[in-house]
């Protein structure tokens, strides 16, 4: 599992506390998280079974799921994009600041993610 899975993985238990975390094993013998939706069992819902979602690789959900959350916990949230394309993204409550730097904008999504998980563990970048 690499970091940015980790982060993933972490925010997810953050954002669902509740949810149970599955591993399904694929074909080549990798683990990936999944979790039912409902919190169900796993022996009787196993069809519900959904991917954990991927914050450090799409803006939608960092923008739907993860910036709401944080905000209910109190973080503000800015992002500066420059017209090169760099900047940088941050979560602050109070004079606590955690703000990550991206060189393009495909890593926007990354930077967002591990500046939130540093808020909430409480550290600074």
């Amino acid at each position: 599992m690499t970091e940015l899975e980790k982060i993933d993985l972490e925010l997810f238990k953050a954002c669902y506390p509740k949810c149970k975390i599955h591993y399904a094993e694929w074909d080549d013998g990798h683990k990936y998280p999944e979790f039912i939706p409902s919190g169900k069992p796993l022996r009787t819902h196993a069809i519900d079974l959904r991917p954990v979602p991927q914050f450090t690789k799409d803006i939608g959900v960092c923008f739907a799921i993860l910036i709401p959350e944080m905000n209910r916990r109190g973080f503000d949230f800015d992002v500066y994009v420059y017209v090169s394309g760099s900047g940088y993204a941050e979560f602050w409550k109070g004079y606590e600041k955690s703000s990550v730097d991206f060189h393009n904008r495909n890593e926007l999504p990354a930077a967002i993610s591990k500046a939130a998980y540093a808020a909430l563990k409480g550290e600074k970048c």
